[in-house]
């Protein structure tokens, strides 16, 4: 797949703060939008400006526009990544920790948000390091563990004991809630 192509299909975000520090969010956030331009004719037109501005809101940081992006804090500069791979318009997003640096109430809204996403048709891939996240919002886990990967399959399947004392090195004990949630726990 030729990179420009590969670009408008497959958004990786990995948090990278290189060369940030004198840009504002709403310029992080519309190089997403650079594969779709060709890099000689780059200018923002109208459907960029969209773009933007939907991906801004949809993390709930659009009064965060004007703002130097090396000003954010670690969960408001992840927010700033998922949006630029939302501008991006991909139909793959590849996340590695998109909730690392949040407190829960963010973190559960972004899973949300990418949880419509993927009912909305695209793939979303992320690593997720919250057992308990990936066993809520997750469609299917691969649980790596002693360098193979232990299972691919949905999360009733994944979670058991077993394989996650493999994965992990320690007795986990498997709660089901009251609203039939899976919850993973050290066990003593």
């Amino acid at each position: 797949m030729p990179p420009a192509h590969r670009a408008r299909v497959i958004a990786h975000i990995a948090g990278d703060d290189l060369f940030m520090d004198r840009l504002t969010v709403r310029d992080v956030v519309a190089m997403g939008r650079y594969p779709h331009h060709r890099w000689w004719e780059w200018r923002e037109e109208p459907t960029d400006r969209a773009a933007i501005d939907r991906s801004l809101i949809a993390v709930n940081m659009q009064s965060f526009a004007a703002r130097r992006f090396d000003t954010l804090s670690s969960g408001e500069r992840q927010r700033i990544w998922l949006a630029l791979a939302f501008a991006q318009e991909a139909r793959v997003l590849l996340l590695d920790e998109p909730t690392s640096h949040m407190d829960v109430r963010v973190a559960h809204d972004i899973l949300t948000l990418l949880r419509e996403q993927s009912h909305g048709g695209k793939a979303i891939i992320c690593v997720l390091h919250d057992v308990n996240e990936a066993a809520e919002f997750a469609d299917r886990i691969l649980l790596l563990g002693n360098g193979s990967v232990l299972s691919i399959d949905t999360p009733s399947h994944v979670l058991s004991s077993s394989l996650l004392q493999t994965a992990y090195g320690i007795h986990m004990e498997l709660v089901e809630t009251a609203s039939g949630a899976l919850r993973v726990f050290p066990k003593g």
